[in-house]
């Protein structure tokens, strides 16, 4: 049998530190001996190798292009008039077909819904645009939040709900992915796997 000294390296200060720097867990343990427990797992992602011009010593593979795109600005944040229905239910059903493979009929009532709140949205803010947050109410006694404001916030609280359900928000769309790995996802996904 041997000794727990002799299962251990007998390091001096200098590969200590050497040591520290390449495993990610030492410990300096009794009487001096140190106890290297596992290889760093700490690797450059792919995209920072590419960032940087340098290589990975191992094989790791880059996210889809369509996972590292930017969120564009909405066009009808500076100009509210060019926000336009039909353009955005297009859209949004041309990337839910694309993401996930939905096309049923039932979800356009749903997607109406959501433009018509968004539009309500756009509308409070373009009546709010020159008004004052808070404004006289009950006939000029009191001061209180401009109506268009509680309006719009409780459009903000649907149109949230709606992309929600329709997996339009990235918490969504993370759930959504999750389900994948379930046994009655593959079920469900019938014979094809499609």
């Amino acid at each position: 049998m041997r000794n727990n000294a002799q299962n251990n390296l007998k390091l001096n200060d200098n590969d200590k530190k050497q040591a520290r720097g390449q495993f990610s867990a030492c410990t300096v343990g009794h009487l001096g001996y140190f106890y290297i427990m596992r290889p760093m797992a700490n690797r450059k992602p792919p995209e920072r190798h590419a960032a940087d011009g340098t290589r990975s010593k191992h094989k790791g593979t880059s996210l889809p292009e369509a996972v590292k795109l930017r969120v564009p600005v909405a066009e009808w944040l500076d100009d509210p008039d060019s926000w336009d229905k039909q353009k955005f239910v297009k859209e949004t059903s041309d990337f839910l077909w694309d993401t996930y493979g939905i096309g049923s009929k039932m979800d356009r009532h749903v997607l109406a819904m959501l433009a018509d709140q968004i539009d309500t949205y756009i509308q409070c803010n373009r009546g709010l645009e020159g008004e004052d947050i808070v404004v006289s109410v009950n006939g000029g006694s009191s001061l209180g939040t401009h109506p268009l404001i509680t309006i719009r916030d409780k459009t903000i609280t649907k149109i949230i709900s709606l992309m929600n359900e329709l997996g339009l928000t990235p918490r969504s769309r993370l759930t959504a992915k999750k389900e994948d790995g379930k046994p009655l996802a593959g079920f469900l996904k019938g014979p094809g796997g499609t």
